[in-house]
Order: C-alpha cells, then sequence, then structure tokens
C-alpha cells in the first residue's frame, strides 16, 4: 500500500528513488514499478507528477546537473587565480568518476518516448527538449568565470575568448572523464588529467613550470578537503 505525500514530497521521492536506481544500475534499471515501490507511492503518482519514465528521467538529469554546480562551486580556493581553475577542474573529475552512471546518463541518454522501438525505459540518444547540453556548458562557464580567468592567463580576455576557454577546458576534461568512466583509462590514475590541464595552460600562454606548480597547488588542494 502506498504512503499519502503531499504532492512536492512525493515529486522529490521519486527523484530521490530514481538517483538511488540509477546509482546502483545505471539508468536500464529505471521501471515506474520500481520507482513507486522504492518511493512508497503508486504509479500512477508517478505518471501524475512526470508524465512518463522520460519525464523522471529528464528530472534526475537536471538535479545531475545541480549536484555538478553545488560540487564544482565548493572547489577549495587558493589565491591563485590558475590554480583554482585546475581545483575545479579536478573536481568535476571528481564528480564523474564518484557518480558514474548519473554522469553518463546527464550526457548521454533522453526520455524514452524519444526513442523509436523501446516502451518503458531510458534510451540512449539526446536527451528530450536538447536541454542538456546548454545547460552542462552554462554549468562549467559559471565555475570557470569564478576564478577570474584574467589573471589566470596573465592577460585580458574578451566574452568569446573566454568562452573559447571554457569550451576548450570542458572537452578536455569531460572526454577524459568518459574515458575513465569507459575503462579506457586507469579511473585511479590522475596523471593524463595533470598533463591535460598543462597542456591547455601552456597553450594559452602560461608557461610551463607556472602551470606544473599550479596543478600540483590543486592537486593538494583538492585531496585536502
Amino acid at each position: 500500500m502506498s504512503v499519502p505525500h503531499n504532492a512536492a514530497t512525493t515529486r522529490d521521492a521519486v527523484v530521490a528513488a530514481a538517483l538511488e536506481i540509477v546509482t546502483a544500475d545505471g539508468p536500464g534499471g529505471l521501471t515506474v514499478r520500481r520507482l513507486a515501490v522504492a518511493a512508497r507511492t503508486s504509479t500512477m503518482a508517478v505518471y501524475t507528477h512526470f508524465g512518463s519514465l522520460g519525464g523522471v528521467a529528464d528530472a534526475v538529469v537536471e538535479d545531475g546537473f545541480d549536484e555538478l554546480r553545488r560540487a564544482t562551486a565548493a572547489a577549495p580556493r587558493t589565491g591563485d587565480a590558475l590554480t583554482d581553475l585546475f581545483a575545479i577542474a579536478l573536481t568535476y573529475l571528481s564528480f564523474a568518476g564518484e557518480n558514474p552512471q548519473l554522469y553518463t546518463m546527464m550526457f548521454q541518454h533522453s526520455g524514452a518516448e524519444a526513442s523509436r522501438g523501446r516502451r518503458g525505459g531510458v534510451a540512449p540518444g539526446p536527451r528530450a527538449g536538447a536541454r542538456g547540453g546548454p545547460a552542462a556548458f552554462r554549468t562549467f562557464l559559471s565555475v570557470f568565470t569564478r576564478t577570474e580567468p584574467e589573471a589566470a592567463l596573465g592577460t585580458e580576455i574578451h566574452d568569446e575568448q573566454r568562452l573559447g576557454y571554457a569550451a576548450e577546458l570542458w572537452s578536455a576534461l569531460h572526454g577524459n572523464a568518459m574515458l575513465r568512466i569507459a575503462g579506457h583509462l586507469d579511473p585511479a590514475d590522475d596523471s593524463v588529467a595533470y598533463s591535460l590541464l598543462v597542456a591547455l595552460a601552456v597553450g594559452n600562454g602560461v608557461d610551463r613550470d607556472s602551470a606544473l606548480r599550479a596543478v600540483d597547488q590543486a592537486r593538494n588542494a583538492v585531496r585536502g578537503c
């Protein structure tokens, strides 16, 4: 028998249950019946609040981006702009590594109604509404600009350059994160990530010694959190 909930509590309970299922079994583990049991509600309540299993998946993805924003916003500050930027980058990778199923779903899965030939599941592909990519970029850009990149790079930059720097760094981090999740890179070995950060900084005008020093400082700051 379902336990009575008000609307907000029911919705939150379903999303929380979905997050737990995704964390344990990936998006393929989501079913309406399983969600209803885990959230102690009815299948009808799931449909009432979300419309479909795809609606639940969208809510999980939005929560994932919220968690990512909170995690990167909490990255340590050291007073050195480049070190702080690298600390954000390493925090981003830590989030992906600690939440591999959720992170993958955030970028690579959509609601079931957006995929032909499947019913009642969550399928690979662009998310319904195509909000995931822009939301992810806005998330990363917001934490990138927190570090005052002019100070990090030692020069004045314009808005278009700011977007370009953020896109370069985000692309490198996302690729590294997905290769780790897929098992193509050792998840416990950060050496490739460190090399990427140094190469990006040097390629944008930072001297190599400063970049190496900033990576070391960022690594120590993140480990000390």
